[in-house]
């Protein structure tokens, strides 16, 4: 993006902030929400009358709602307590430096002394889904493909909050207030709807959703002509639901999947369901865990005669966890991120060491501290962190579970698992501070200052001063760590400026210490410059004695990169190394659905045996 384009997006933006002026939360509660929602597959679009009854905490004559993101939006119409208000209008944002489209519906001209302190808010409208398959189109995630629909986070209309530029750039987005809520949805063909909350079938294509104690609940989903494979593990029935064309993936995955199912229960205790769904689809995030169910990409249950990745169990074991650490226990303030993927990331080591073995489970420990080494220059603490990328996930996924880690093993083991099923035992919304005056209590151990040093500090400490520390920066020449060769990769990822790092890996020769390092953002370099014979010879230089992190790395950009000039065969035997190996490669994703594609063509193609 030219500085121009920034400067555009800005004056939009700034435009935007005088068109939405005080249409926010602050003057107006919400009191409950009720949607009819048809989803009409042919013509992929929503149709959705979303009725809201709201109090007017002061007289104010706007209001803003947030209607989707990078969809199209038409406006139906608006009514007030039960009249036709024609005073609204809809406005598209840019939002600046992401170029991302958010819709939003100022409502004009309300006379709330005429109208009572209560209003009923009804805007009808249709979406036309835009079928944006990329990790930022997440934040809201819809599509519908042939017979399948998927639909994430099903907020929309929000009622108005303003977005101001920090909260951008800390990647804060409008969010519901919390409210009765309840949806009639009918779908154009059969499918099945999952939620948090209570779901009533009236028939194969009209649910009744209603969410639970007035929680947002905000992950909604239907998918049509779905399958369901059952199992069960002791007294819990485990229900896989998939697409049809994916059937074939479910043959190797269950005894480990239910065996780290089964020590997950175990361990955190507290757990009251008889059932667990788990929904594998065709979705661009990795996963959701909520209270009730798991949403899976199903590329992690891609299974073949040749492979066996191990590690495509981590991110079911993942989400599952999150119906303690994330559903049942929240966390709020300073450090928030401990009491949700910090414990869950936790866990889900715990579960690797247990059912993977030791090995394995060092090999992760070994690649998290690595991660959180290499952002040298763009620390942050975990009291302040965010998912804002490059960065933000480093900080939430990596450091924040190493420093609960430390914590486990200064406790130890038995005691600090006890403490976690204690803690567990009453849900609700608890701060850091509270999960550590707790495990002070079990442990007998002065934690007064484990907090500042280790949640509220965004240095890693050089000096390992007791033996449970292993986040410990024992990389030499500290002083002069700008000059660093780490330093410089973390300012490509930020910048993503091939060319300097180009220059500055040329200027400065293979580097001994960091060898497959070295070779590996070479590669990746020649490879934007489609340089080819010379990205190749980078590939070539990897060696695994020196460095295993960046050695499978390179591997996996290897097997990319076959694929793209079509030598499948070379791709597929690539492929097939590094999900056989033990190390945890950061794209399995991608790597899974490179592979689904090799194998989905292998039987016109004849080229695998």
């Amino acid at each position: 993006m030219e500085w121009w384009d920034g400067v555009y997006y800005i004056i939009k933006y700034i435009g935007y902030r005088i068109i939405e002026g005080k249409g926010t939360n602050k003057y107006f509660k919400l009191l409950n929400r009720k949607f009819d929602l048809y989803i009409n597959f042919e013509k992929n679009t929503l149709c959705n009358k979303a009725v809201y009854t709201i109090e007017s905490v002061k007289a104010k004559k706007r209001i803003t709602f947030w209607l989707g993101f990078r969809e199209d939006v038409e406006i139906d119409s608006v009514k007030i307590n039960g009249r036709l208000h024609n005073y609204f209008k809809l406005y598209t944002l840019i939002l600046p430096m992401f170029n991302y489209k958010i819709n939003y519906l100022v409502i004009d001209n309300l006379d709330i002394s005429k109208e009572s302190r209560y209003l009923e808010v009804i805007v009808s409208y249709n979406i036309n889904v835009s079928n944006h398959r990329d990790d930022m189109s997440t934040i809201l995630e819809n599509y519908i493909t042939d017979d399948e629909f998927h639909l994430y986070n099903f907020w929309y209309p929000i009622l108005g909050n303003c977005i101001n530029i920090k909260e951008v750039f800390e990647g804060i987005f409008p969010t519901p207030e919390k409210c009765p809520y309840e949806i009639n949805l009918s779908m154009s063909q059969d499918g099945i709807a999952a939620r948090e909350g209570d779901i009533i079938k009236k028939s194969d294509s009209n649910y009744i959703i209603k969410n639970y104690n007035n929680e947002l609940n905000n992950i909604f989903i239907c998918g049509g002509r779905l399958h369901r494979t059952s199992y069960s593990i002791d007294n819990v029935k485990v229900n896989f639901y998939y697409t049809s064309s994916r059937q074939q993936y479910y043959r190797k995955s269950q005894e480990v999947l239910f065996k780290g199912i089964k020590y997950i229960i175990d361990t955190l205790k507290s757990f009251h369901q008889e059932i667990i769904n788990i929904y594998c689809l065709p979705i661009i995030a990795g996963g959701y865990g909520l209270k009730y169910s798991i949403i899976m990409n199903e590329n992690y249950f891609l299974d073949s005669n040749t492979i066996d990745s191990k590690h495509k169990y981590r991110l079911v074991w993942h989400e599952f966890i999150h119906h303690w650490w994330g559903s049942r226990i929240s966390g709020s303030g300073k450090g928030k991120y401990l009491l949700s993927e910090g414990m869950t990331v936790l866990f889900e080591w715990l579960t690797v060491k247990h059912v993977l073995g030791r090995n394995i489970f060092d090999l992760v420990i070994e690649d998290a501290v690595e991660e959180v080494l290499e952002i040298v220059g763009f620390e942050k603490s975990i009291s302040n962190a965010n998912r804002v990328p490059p960065f933000g996930n480093v900080i939430i996924y990596n450091k924040a579970p190493l420093v609960l880690y430390q914590l486990f093993n200064k406790a130890g083991e038995n005691t600090f698992i006890k403490c976690c099923q204690d803690f567990l035992k009453e849900p609700g919304i608890y701060e850091w501070e509270d999960f550590l005056i707790k495990l002070q209590e079990y442990s007998g151990l002065n934690l007064v200052n484990y907090s500042d040093k280790w949640i509220y500090q965004k240095e890693i400490p050089i000096i390992k001063e007791n033996n449970y520390e292993i986040l410990i920066d024992k990389r030499i020449d500290k002083e002069k760590q700008f000059d660093y060769f780490d330093y410089k990769v973390a300012k490509y990822r930020k910048d993503k400026n091939h060319k300097k790092l180009l220059e500055w890996l040329l200027h400065n020769g293979p580097l001994e210490e960091f060898w497959n390092k070295y070779y590996y953002y070479l590669f990746i370099c020649y490879l934007n410059n489609n340089d080819y014979e010379k990205a190749n010879w980078c590939i070539e230089q990897l060696d695994i004695k020196r460095d295993k992190k960046y050695y499978w790395e390179g591997m996996y950009q290897k097997a990319i990169y076959e694929y793209k000039q079509n030598n499948i065969k070379k791709s597929k035997k690539i492929i097939d190394t590094v999900l056989n190996s033990s190390y945890p490669i950061k794209n399995l994703r991608n790597l899974l659905i490179i592979y689904s594609k090799i194998e989905d063509c292998a039987e016109n193609i004849k080229l695998i045996e």
